[in-house]
């Protein structure tokens, strides 16, 4: 019987920082989620509001990718699926510092969830996709299925603000903006969601291309 490969270093390291990032996103999830029930008239309630959230949907998938990495998965390894929720992750960072974050001022508790959710985990993220996902795998048509998620979302968080009259983003509230305003805005973020990840891909091939040996 041949005897265990030893696991290289630097995938020991990467699983360790695939649980501590996977810890912090549950946490904030969590935080998120006592929260609302506290706030919202039901558990029910409270977990369809919870449910609403690009930002809280899109975590998740963080969280799970990261519990899966930390076991050794494969498929959330993977350079396509890893830079598409790359892509997804740091949209959230880049939409709510621009658009969201003027809006509230959240403490206690909030401010922790705020934190994590928007801040923390995202960075973590794409440092941890950055060190840690082999280089140089990706296509520029990998962009255009990526785009599917957040169109998907789109349409949901619309049909569930005409069910529900509530809206997630005050940027997709038809009832205040108007049908057409939405669409744009939709298109734009579709546009957002397109540019980062052009640039993700990018930095993939860049990052990953072979470094030319000087002639002897």
């Amino acid at each position: 019987m041949n005897p265990p490969v030893a696991e290289p270093q630097r995938a020991r390291i990467g699983r360790a920082v695939a649980a501590l990032i996977a810890a912090l996103g549950w946490l904030a999830l969590a935080i998120q989620l006592h929260i609302l029930i506290c706030s919202a008239p039901t558990i029910t309630a409270a977990v369809v509001k919870f449910l609403g959230y690009f930002t809280i949907l899109t975590n998740i998938l963080i969280a799970v990718s990261m519990t899966a990495c930390a076991r050794r998965s494969g498929f959330f390894a993977r350079p396509a699926v890893s830079a598409a929720l790359a892509t997804y992750i740091a949209t959230v960072l880049l939409v709510y510092e621009v658009l969201l974050r003027s809006l509230w001022q959240p403490t206690g508790l909030q401010f922790v969830a705020d934190i994590l959710l928007h801040d923390i985990v995202p960075i973590a993220y794409v440092v941890w996709w950055l060190a840690f996902i082999p280089r140089g795998q990706l296509q520029w048509r990998d962009v255009w299925p990526w785009l599917l998620y957040p169109a998907g979302y789109a349409l949901y968080a619309i049909v569930r603000g005409e069910l529900l009259g509530d809206y997630p983003y005050p940027f997709i509230d038809v009832i205040a903006l108007g049908a057409l305003p939405v669409a744009l805005n939709v298109a734009l973020l579709l546009v957002l969601f397109a540019g980062i990840g052009f640039l993700f891909v990018a930095v993939d091939r860049v990052i990953g291309r072979p470094v030319p040996r000087a002639a002897p």
